[in-house]
């Protein structure tokens, strides 16, 4: 088995990351987070999503990339897996292949007479939706979730049980990613006995991809599979990209949680203790409501690589609150999804006189690298390392 090296990235005294991408791939992620006000992606902010859900070693994101067993620091070629080598871009005649492929049966099948069950019906507050109102509500559920109230609901589960429903159906959860059948449904003539019921469970199943799959449909399978990589990041990419709108609260909101604030002084932790020190305060939080409704950042600050801590911050999107300073190298950033805060930081001291089997000659890094650590004392006997950890509650 040969090996062949196509990017390679090691600056260990440089923070930044690098997110290598295919320009197939960056076309659909745009496809998936242009809107009518921004039709180009602001890399900027996309490069902020990305780098805050980036795995341990930063060897790719933490997101699910669908049934891929190769991807890892070095890229391992697996026989099956050829499908997500597939070229994702636009296939120019695809919908006559998916024409020619699609089942008899869904032509011929005759229209279901169905037996009502609705006189069985104790209570269903459904049933005060009309359809084209259920319709539009099934265009913001997942398809999971769409199923699962079709089993909850008769009056659902008839409302489905028209065609258009089942156009409505492709549309939201096919074309999205498979654009080139927006063509055939809209010139092709499907007769009255047509299923397109049928027509998208065979879609969905088909464009999901499977273990050693072959044929014309592998690289809409593939670009299925990067779509639905996308959709993971356009939530928190729509979440930062509209920071810039938000507006810090009234000075009277923050000045009343000051009034309520516990503040707990820690003791000194030097030696020799300095002549003179000084206390140092910010306010993180200024309003109730951005916990409940804001999602922020939240960033360490250090000496160097494997140095010391030397600040924290906060950012809701009107500027970063700091505590201590921002000068040094910023360790990995932590994104809190609104309705979550930080319960506590906890700081953790030991002992100088163990540093010998800690220190990082001895196989254990510290600094940004490991936020678990916030520095170390030079003195013998009386210093300390400092671990900081968190914990998110909702």
């Amino acid at each position: 088995m040969s090996q062949h090296s196509t990017y390679h990235a090691y600056e260990p005294e440089k923070d930044s990351l690098c997110f290598p991408i295919h320009e197939a791939c960056f076309k659909i992620l745009t496809e998936c987070l242009a809107t009518e006000e921004r039709q180009k992606v602001d890399k900027d902010v996309l490069y902020a999503v990305m780098q805050q859900n980036t795995e341990n070693m930063a060897r790719k994101l933490n997101l699910d990339y669908g049934t891929v067993e190769g991807a890892d620091q070095f890229w391992e070629c697996i026989a099956g897996e050829e499908g997500v080598a597939m070229d994702p871009t636009t296939k120019p005649g695809i919908e006559d292949v998916v024409k020619s492929k699609l089942p008899a049966q869904l032509f011929d099948r005759p229209v279901a007479q169905s037996h009502s069950l609705a006189h069985k019906v104790r209570d269903d507050p459904l049933t005060t939706l009309p359809y084209d109102v259920l319709h539009g509500v099934f265009a913001h559920l997942s398809l999971k979730d769409t199923l699962s109230l079709m089993k909850a609901s008769w009056h659902v589960l008839e409302s489905t049980r028209d065609p258009t429903f089942w156009r409505l159906m492709i549309r939201v959860h096919i074309t999205n990613f498979f654009w080139e059948l927006m063509d055939l449904l809209q010139t092709t003539t499907f007769p009255d006995t047509f299923d397109l019921k049928g027509m998208f469970q065979w879609l969905d199943q088909t464009t999901k991809g499977s273990f050693a799959m072959e044929g014309p449909m592998m690289a809409i399978a593939n670009r299925r599979r990067i779509w639905d990589v996308c959709q993971q990041l356009a939530p928190l990419y729509y979440e930062k990209l509209h920071t810039d709108d938000y507006i810090d609260p009234p000075e009277a909101e923050a000045e009343a949680i000051v009034a309520t604030a516990q503040v707990y002084h820690s003791a000194v932790t030097m030696f020799p203790i300095p002549a003179e020190t000084k206390s140092v305060t910010t306010q993180l939080i200024r309003s109730w409501s951005e916990i409940s409704y804001r999602a922020c950042d939240f960033e360490t600050y250090w000496t160097g690589q494997y140095g010391h801590l030397i600040g924290i911050s906060v950012d809701f999107g009107s500027g970063k609150r700091v505590f201590g300073s921002t000068e040094g190298v910023p360790g990995q950033s932590l994104h809190i999804a609104a309705g979550d805060w930080i319960k506590e930081i906890r700081v953790f001291f030991r002992p100088i006189h163990e540093r010998g089997k800690f220190d990082r000659e001895n196989g254990e890094e510290v600094g940004p690298m490991d936020a678990r650590s916030a520095g170390s004392s030079k003195d013998s006997g009386y210093g300390c390392e400092l671990y900081l950890t968190w914990t998110i509650i909702t």
